[in-house]
Order: structure tokens, then sequence, then C-alpha cells
């Protein structure tokens, strides 16, 4: 309702009635109060990352692998600090020669990591940073490409493995949009693997394989909900 500013006013009848006298100007008075505005509850994640993979852990993946690039990505959602979100990495490996990998004969053309994961983590804000922790459970999936030689003929070759993957990581985000941040993180890859179940002679790497993983990248965010 909007009151006049004078000291009379129209009541429902028609008829002019006066308006009690008061210690401030009815003008001041808001006609409505705003309500408080909810803090933001949900929200879609999107992250783009690439960066470099370093062997660490088993000493026959660090004689046979060298540092590697990787690229990713992560999809998901947050409510209330809680991300759950699914991850993707892929990573084109530096193989040594003479490694421990293949067979002494065997030229190597290519050896391929896929991971996808599963994870969930907790986000928080200082500002215009955002720090996330995550740890995730997946599959860990290496493609061997290779050419073998032997009694004087060369073969091409394959060879594959599945492992189970986990991982942990830490990131921090700086905000330079209204839903877009830059930023970077660490995270530990580690590949888990029962020799028994999978006896390759070809990429036999004992108990799995661990790296560092070392990323920088883009993070976009959904209206908040």
């Amino acid at each position: 309702m909007q009151w006049l500013l004078s000291d009379q006013e129209i009541c429902d009848t028609g008829e002019y009635v006066s308006l009690p006298n008061l210690p401030f100007p009815i003008e001041d008075v808001p006609a409505q109060a705003q309500a408080p505005a909810l803090p933001p509850r949900y929200y879609g994640i999107a992250e783009l990352h690439a960066g470099a993979s370093i062997p660490l852990g088993d000493s026959t993946w660090q004689a046979s692998v060298g540092p590697s690039p990787t690229v990713g990505g992560v999809v998901g959602g947050a409510w209330q600090g809680i991300a759950v979100a699914l991850a993707v990495d892929f990573s084109p490996l530096d193989v040594h020669q003479g490694n421990a990998l293949f067979p002494e004969r065997a030229t190597v053309e290519s050896l391929n990591r896929l991971r996808v994961l599963a994870m969930v983590g907790y986000e928080r804000a200082f500002g215009h940073v955002l720090v996330t922790a995550r740890g995730g459970i997946g599959v860990d999936y290496l493609d061997a490409r290779y050419q073998d030689l032997a009694q004087g003929t060369t073969t091409n070759e394959s060879d594959s493995t599945v492992d189970l993957a986990v991982e942990l990581g830490i990131a921090a985000w700086l905000r330079v949009g209204d839903d877009i941040s830059v930023g970077g993180g660490l995270s530990l890859p580690i590949a888990l693997r029962d020799q028994a179940l999978q006896p390759a002679t070809v990429l036999p790497l004992g108990g799995g394989s661990t790296d560092l993983a070392i990323v920088i990248g883009l993070r976009f965010e959904s209206e908040h909900r």
C-alpha cells in the first residue's frame, strides 16, 4: 500500500480522514520488507585439465615409464559443499627403451592409459578462492601396441590390462568470472593389480603402479540454486 504524502487520506467510504502525527516521515517506511536471500545449495560442476603424470612407487613402473602428459575432465554437482562427480583421464605414456614391461626384442609403438573414476569430495570457499579435496575409485585401463621380432619375423602385437584404480587429490581454484575459475591441483593416481588374476607376459606390474599428477585447468559452475 502506498500512502499519500499529505495530512489526509481517503478511506474505503470515500470520506476524508486525518492521519495521526508520526515522529518520522511515512515515506521512510518500506512498503514491503525484503526477504533475506537463501544461501546457494546446489550447483553443477564441469572441469577441464591438463598436466603431467610422474611415475612413483613400483620400481618396475619407475624404470619403464617417464613423466608423461595427461588430459582429462570432471562432470558432477555439489550440494552444500559435498561434491559427487565422474572423472576421466587419458595419458599417452612415455616408455623407456630397454623397459621391463615389454619383451627385449619388442619395439614399442604406444602405451596408453585410460582412467575412469567415481569421486566424492568436499569444497569450501575462502573469498575468491575455492579449495577442493576428493577421493575416488574406478578402473585403470592400459593398452599396449608393439612390434615383436621373433625368429626373424616381425609381427604386430597388442596387450591390455584392467586394474582397480583409486585416487586422492586436492586443488585450488581462483574465481575470474561469475561461473568460471582457473586453478591447479595435485593427485595420486594408484592402480592395484592382482597378478594371479592377470598373469600378463606383457605389462608385468606386480602389485600395480602409483603416479603423481600435476595439472592446471578451467572450472565451470552452473547457476547456484
